[in-house]
């Protein structure tokens, strides 16, 4: 009975980690394909390359980003994509409450192409 128990305990752990860690590398082999699973799911997030025309540095990003953003600070800008630049944002402090902005983000991503002509600003 002792040795039965032990054997059926075993055998059914087992197969419930070989379940558990088939899951994990199929869901985690994924990640090696995460830029390609995004151009598919998410195409609005990439810009179209512009033939013949230098994309905008990143100096330049962050400093159109800040404008757009008043409530924010630029803290992280950088090409994720050779299409596709994303920045990240900390919000700055009300000055009458003290407390920081509600953004309702942290990160957007823009056509490093883009000249930000007649963009809305985020209020």
């Amino acid at each position: 009975m002792n040795r039965h128990f032990w054997l059926l305990l075993h055998r059914y752990t087992g197969l419930a980690m070989a379940v558990f860690l088939l899951m994990v590398g199929l869901t985690g082999s994924m990640l090696a394909f995460n830029s390609e699973l995004e151009r598919i799911f998410a195409p609005q997030l990439f810009a179209v390359p512009h033939p013949g025309i230098a994309p905008l540095d990143l100096a330049t990003l962050a400093e159109r980003a800040e404008a757009l953003v008043p409530q924010a600070r630029v803290i992280s800008v950088g090409f994720t994509e050779t299409d596709q630049a994303s920045i990240y944002f900390e919000a700055r402090k009300n000055l009458a409450t003290g407390e920081p902005y509600d953004l309702g983000f942290t990160e957007f991503f823009v056509d490093p192409w883009l000249h930000y002509r007649h963009l809305p600003h985020f209020d």
